[in-house]
């Protein structure tokens, strides 16, 4: 891979776009120069999930916020206090799960939150884990696990 195709590929991490498919023009849907990371549609297609990588000096600086943009008016919320990646939704919204970063310890673990119960659980793993999938129930939870 050469300079030119990587500089392409971290520059589309910047700016949401936004296609309907199988074709039309892109839209816009930011220009606030944060990098984001792992968008995905939340249940209802009304909202977009994803990433924020703070850059910004504090506790934070490098860690990644979960936000929630609106499409009929594209304002952002901030939906997951601490850091996480990776977001799924059960397929009715009631449920998310998300991996969290522990910098101290290089490890990753899977936090499971259930909006309509207001309950959370963490799946702790002694290895990195990635990409939780959840059930379209939200009854069950898959990850990658080495």
């Amino acid at each position: 891979m050469n300079s030119f195709r990587i500089c392409g590929l971290a520059l589309a991490a910047w700016i949401l776009f936004s296609q309907t498919v199988p074709a039309s023009e892109p839209v816009r849907l930011t220009t606030d120069g944060l990098f984001k990371r792992d968008l995905v549609f939340c249940p209802g297609g009304t909202e977009l999930a994803y990433g924020v990588l703070s850059l910004f000096d504090g506790p934070d600086k490098g860690r990644v916020r979960l936000m929630k943009m609106k499409l009929a008016d594209g304002s952002v919320t901030e939906f997951a206090k601490g850091a996480g990646r990776e977001l799924a939704f059960s397929a009715d919204g009631n449920v998310y799960a998300y991996c969290v970063v522990d910098n101290t310890f290089m490890r990753v673990a899977i936090e499971v939150r259930n909006v309509k119960l207001d309950k959370a659980m963490r799946i702790e793993r002694k290895f990195f884990v990635s990409r939780p999938t959840l059930s379209p129930d939200g009854n069950r939870i898959v990850f990658m696990d080495p």
